[in-house]
């Protein structure tokens, strides 16, 4: 589709957000169906009818190392995949696959150093100013995953430096925040704060998933129209550190009893993703076996048979490559705090 991008990013972005349905339905279909995470919303019945059908910047919690799936899930229920965007390490757009595709839907990606982020950010930022369907922007303001040991961090940098201390999020940093409503103040309708919480000691991971785990999800989302959000930099600043309290004190109210208050929304798993995944399970399927019977009437029906135990061993490691990768940056509850605070007042 990049050819179409210098005659029309309006259709560029139409024709992605289109097919973004199809070739990422595989990756719900892994999250609802394989996984079987069963996702909880809770939020008031007026936000409920407008999510989905606007342009909004998501403040969000940083848990789980799959958050970014997550958001896709609620994405999709809100038929709004095509639309979602996020903030994240540029690292993550090298990874196979599902890095570049990040990048062909505009994702955002931070280097994690201000001075070469801010102008990236901005233009980015500025560009999307222009969609053309409704889109959100997720930001997880917190800058890294929650962890006790980062809490501990911070914790300690807000007590030395007279700023609210939290207890299950980060004190938040400011500036990627300024700048995202200072670029998208005009273009969005409002902001959410997205809380998600887990039950005690399951908070998921890739490998987790990997393995089919059952996952139960609850997710608060909150809603501010733009026109009841401070336009000065202070202002601003205030705005996201109160929604981050209100997140932990709803986060408090959760380990209290189990389930978030209000409205719980009402969704069916989608039998769509399935009938996509069986789809292409099949076409696939009827490729390959295609290819072994013409292969084996060159090569012979050894060759054809090494060739097929080589594929499998691929796949094999591959798979073992995927989970090695997953545990690697899985939670580690032991590590240390770094020394670099987990905070900041910017």
């Amino acid at each position: 589709l990049l050819f179409v991008w210098p005659f029309s990013h309006s259709v560029y972005r139409r024709l992605n957000g289109f097919l973004v349905n199809f070739y990422w339905t595989e990756v719900i279909w892994f999250a609802e169906w394989w996984a079987k995470i069963k996702l909880r919303i809770f939020c008031d019945k007026e936000t409920a009818a407008t999510v989905g059908k606007e342009r909004a910047v998501a403040l969000c919690n940083h848990l789980s190392d799959v958050d970014w799936l997550l958001g896709w899930l609620i994405a999709y229920r809100y038929d709004c995949l095509g639309g979602a965007k996020c903030v994240l390490k540029q690292m993550l757009m090298f990874v196979p696959v599902l890095g570049w595709s990040w990048w062909f839907l505009e994702y955002i990606f931070l280097a994690r150093t201000w001075e070469k982020d801010k102008g990236p950010m901005a233009r980015s930022c500025r560009s999307l100013s222009k969609f053309p369907m409704p889109f959100w922007v997720v930001l997880f303001a917190e800058g890294t995953r929650f962890t006790p040991s980062k809490q501990e961090a911070s914790a300690d940098f807000c007590s030395k430096n007279n700023l609210p201390v939290f207890k299950n999020v980060l004190y938040p940093r400011l500036k990627g925040w300024k700048l995202v409503m200072e670029e998208l103040h005009k273009a969005v309708d409002s902001v959410y704060d997205v809380t998600f919480a887990f039950p005690p000691n399951q908070i998921p991971g890739m490998v987790d998933l990997m393995n089919g785990v059952r996952q139960d999800v609850f997710v608060y989302i909150g809603r501010t129209a733009i026109a009841d959000l401070p336009k000065d930099d202070e202002g601003l600043g205030k705005f996201c550190v109160d929604t981050y309290a209100t997140m932990d004190a709803r986060l408090d109210k959760f380990k209290a009893d189990g389930i978030f208050p209000g409205h719980e929304e009402q969704h069916i798993r989608s039998a769509w993703p399935l009938v996509i995944m069986s789809t292409w399970t099949a076409i696939v399927s009827a490729l390959l076996g295609y290819a072994f019977v013409l292969f084996g009437r060159y090569a012979g029906t050894n060759s054809a048979i090494y060739a097929f135990v080589g594929l499998l061993v691929f796949g094999e490691l591959f798979l073992r490559l995927v989970t090695w990768f997953a545990k690697k940056r899985g939670p580690k509850p032991g590590k240390a705090p770094r020394k670099k605070p987990a905070a900041s007042t910017d």
